[in-house]
């Protein structure tokens, strides 16, 4: 199946942006805004609450909004874009984009015997994944970490405390 190009269209007044459902890892609520996160380390704040984000996402995104989850009150996180979860220590990870031009760029250049395109690599080098813990600002409920788990255990890697506790 051809991947779907989805955007999600955030803006007040006097600007509108369209950001493309597949660059977002989260939105976590601010009051009676919202932050999107995206993998590329930018983030954008919108004037609407989380619930009201949500509704759009669940009314406009029809291929993504079911990788779109709604954790605790204040996140509602991109599970496709998820690589890790630790519901030990409240933990989530995400890919970043820039992870796969790396190891492609690498993976050509070596193929292709490459030693200088090699060394260029380094404007490639992913950044430290993005990640959210129990101490970002808000909550992130035990319950809805183990539900989100459950739901999509096979596009992520696992803990070996949970590995332990099924």
């Amino acid at each position: 199946m051809e991947k779907m190009k989805e955007f999600l269209i955030v803006g007040t007044t006097r600007q509108i942006r369209r950001i493309d459902a597949a660059d977002i890892c989260y939105i976590r609520g601010a009051g009676n805004s919202s932050i999107v996160y995206l993998i590329h380390g930018e983030y954008y704040k919108i004037p609407k609450q989380i619930g009201q984000v949500n509704e759009v996402i669940q009314n406009c995104l029809p291929y993504y909004k079911k990788y779109f989850k709604f954790i605790g009150r204040s996140f509602i996180v991109n599970s496709k874009n998820l690589s890790y979860i630790d519901t030990t220590d409240m933990k989530l990870e995400f890919f970043s984009k820039r992870t796969d031009d790396y190891l492609k760029g690498y993976s050509d250049g070596y193929a292709a015997g490459n030693r200088d395109g090699l060394k260029n690599l380094s404007s490639l080098m992913p950044p430290d994944l993005m990640v959210l813990e129990k101490d970002s600002k808000t909550q992130l409920p035990k319950e809805d970490l183990i539900e989100l788990l459950n739901s999509i255990k096979e596009n992520i890697t696992v803990t070996n405390n949970e590995k332990n506790e099924r």
